[in-house]
């Protein structure tokens, strides 16, 4: 859902491999990326702080987490007459565990600070199916 000019929000949420490409199955144990586009109302730009991106990452056939990590990159507070858009990236490093034709379900929550306010908002990725 798109930011009005005085909240912010996380758009979408993707699994994505190295090169940059949207993937919906993967190679048990191999890194890719979750990258999650946001948008920040003209508003909250003119006193941001930071954005944090909190990422969990569970094995929904086995019912196992198997990642959890957060982001926070800093933004720089502007004035603008239109909305900031951007994306935030985390690397899920190699070696996670899971078995061939387990489902992954990837969430996330969004966090941006702003002043002595936060504005949180969540997203969840198409499912992820594990191969060997």
């Amino acid at each position: 859902m798109a930011s009005g000019q005085n909240d912010a929000s996380v758009l979408l949420i993707r699994a994505e491999d190295a090169a940059g490409f949207a993937i919906s199955s993967i190679k048990v144990g191999d890194p890719f990326n979750v990258v999650a586009d946001y948008q920040v109302g003209s508003n909250v730009m003119q006193v941001v702080k930071d954005v944090t991106l909190m990422v969990s990452i569970n094995n929904i056939t086995q019912l196992k987490a198997v990642f959890k990590k957060d982001k926070t990159d800093p933004l720089t507070a502007v004035q603008k007459l239109t909305p900031y858009k951007s994306t935030i990236t985390l690397a899920v490093p190699a070696n996670w565990m899971a078995d061939e034709g387990d489902i992954l379900d990837i969430k996330a929550t969004f966090k941006v600070v702003a002043g002595v306010l936060s504005d949180f908002s969540t997203a969840v990725a198409a499912p992820v199916v594990v191969e060997t």
